[in-house]
């Protein structure tokens, strides 16, 4: 807790938000960390990884290239650092059937 690390912030990375989001925002609530922009599945992702490219060289002006224009700048400009709340194996547990 005391040391130099600290977290910025969690990035969500969903396929379906409208089912997970939910969840993970409560995790990140349950341990006391932000939510950056999320990161939602996108079709020129998976095609820009194919390329070996990003997705801002492969296609700038898609929605996909507007949320990771969106996300790096929340990440460049985040000032708030947290130590995230560790939850034991019990609580742990608990979250994963409650959700």
């Amino acid at each position: 807790r005391n040391g130099p690390v600290r977290l910025g912030g969690l990035i969500p990375n969903l396929k379906m938000p409208e089912i997970d989001l939910p969840f993970v925002e409560h995790f990140a609530q349950s341990i006391g960390a932000p939510l950056l922009p999320t990161v939602v599945w996108d079709p020129d992702v998976k095609q820009a990884e194919r390329k070996a490219q990003t997705v801002l060289q492969h296609a700038p002006d898609s929605g996909a290239g507007a949320t990771f224009r969106v996300l790096a700048d929340a990440v460049w400009n985040n000032q708030q650092r947290v130590v995230p709340t560790p939850l034991d194996e019990v609580a742990m547990d608990e979250f994963l059937r409650k959700g």
